[in-house]
Formats: structure tokens, sequence, C-alpha cells
């Protein structure tokens, strides 16, 4: 399911990698990059997240019918 929400975020949510990895729970490995992106985004993350529920509950009421 990462994979997919991840897939969903790159080709279908329009919105920067760094939010997607937010969303996921993926830290910023560099210690420099990391120090200065301490945002957590979470307006943004908000809207991905329910953007995929929305995609994700299409696709199975459309397997249900």
């Amino acid at each position: 399911m990462r994979s997919a929400f991840k897939d969903f975020s790159t080709e279908e949510g329009h919105v920067d990698d760094y939010v997607s990895e937010l969303a996921l729970s993926h830290l910023e490995t560099s210690s420099a990059r990391g120090a200065y992106k301490r945002a957590q985004l979470i307006p943004k993350r908000r809207k991905l997240m329910n953007s995929f529920e929305k995609y994700v509950s299409a696709i199975v009421n459309s397997e249900k019918h």
C-alpha cells in the first residue's frame, strides 16, 4: 500500500516529493538538509491523504459493482 501511495503522490497527487515522504514518515537522512527542513506541512499532507482516500474508495466502490 505504501508503494501505491507513493505512485499516487507522484502521478496524481501533484505534490512535492518531500510532502509524500513526510506522509510516509520518512525522515531526511542528510543532516544538513534535515536541519533546515523541519516544517511538518500538515495541511498539505492532509490534503494528499484525503485525495488518496477518495482515489482508493473509488476503486473499491467500482469493484463492488
